[in-house]
């Protein structure tokens, strides 16, 4: 079933609604089955690719929420997609922050979105961070929508990271 779901990704169709469908049946698949196995990897990898080509943020926060859950069952078996997850990560909250200075309410799914893949980032992987900790800290501390309290979630979300970074990152990284 994850074979034919990384088919409709790779294929560059326009229809959003059909890459939607498959970016959450994957997240479904993952949270359901719970699996270490490489058909997880290879699905982390097309999910990936996909956020990084999408121009549409529905399809961009399903993708980065998707990320997370199979983070999430795959663990350490997801470090050799650590750098292209936190280019992914570090792109959608830039491109949120433009967005963000036009209409700051409206982004707040796609916020929580990208702090949710970093949650899960930080939980499984968060051993393997200390070249991204400067990037992770910056997004958490100087991007104002993470702060401001324009979206209680988003602040809470936010919040509640940086409590697990305290938690689950070595001090001998910092």
């Amino acid at each position: 079933m994850c074979a034919e779901i990384r088919k409709v990704l790779e294929y560059d169709s326009s229809n959003n609604s059909l890459k939607l469908a498959a970016v959450s049946a994957l997240e479904v698949l993952a949270e359901r089955f719970p699996s270490n196995s490489s058909t997880f990897v290879a699905c982390l990898e097309s999910i990936i690719r996909r956020c990084n080509t999408s121009q549409n943020s529905a399809v961009t926060s399903s993708c980065l929420r998707t990320s997370a859950a199979l983070i999430k069952v795959l663990g350490p078996k997801a470090l050799s997609k650590l750098d292209q997850i936190m280019t992914v990560i570090k792109s959608a909250a830039d491109l949120e922050r433009k967005a963000n200075d036009v209409s700051p309410a409206s982004n707040a799914p796609h916020l929580v979105s990208v702090l949710v893949t970093l949650e899960a980032v930080v939980d499984k992987l968060g051993g393997f961070l200390t070249k991204d900790l400067k990037n992770i800290m910056e997004l958490l501390v100087l991007h104002p929508e993470f702060v401001s309290g324009i979206d209680a979630k988003v602040e809470s979300r936010a919040h509640g990271l940086r409590k697990l970074l305290a938690e689950k990152i070595p001090v001998r990284l910092c």
